[in-house]
């Protein structure tokens, strides 16, 4: 719908490329359900529960596997992280920004 009033061959392009997306995803999703069906008439135990990945004690604002600074940075504001950087290709720093 966002291509129908465009020039040149986006619109088309875009259109083919969704398409095969689909034939894809649909071809992987067939091969999933067949792979399914033949493993259960095997009637092999496999473990499908969930392993999910949170603290153990309880605090799931965070994995329990970052590490202690890193959860500070993820923790810290706009205002608290000051950037090391150097602006400009030259290595001198003499600008602010980037265009």
């Amino acid at each position: 719908d966002g291509f129908e009033n465009t020039t040149g061959e986006a619109g088309e392009r875009m259109k083919a490329m969704l398409r095969s997306s689909q034939e894809l995803t649909s071809n992987g999703l067939a091969m999933v359900t067949e792979i399914s069906s033949i493993l259960a008439s095997y009637n092999l135990p496999f473990n499908v529960s969930r392993r999910l990945l949170s603290s153990e004690d309880g605090d799931d604002t965070t994995p329990s596997w970052l590490s202690h600074g890193k959860r500070r940075l993820l923790q810290a504001t706009g205002k608290t992280i000051k950037a090391d950087v150097v602006v400009a290709k030259d290595g001198s720093g003499k600008y602010r920004t980037v265009n």
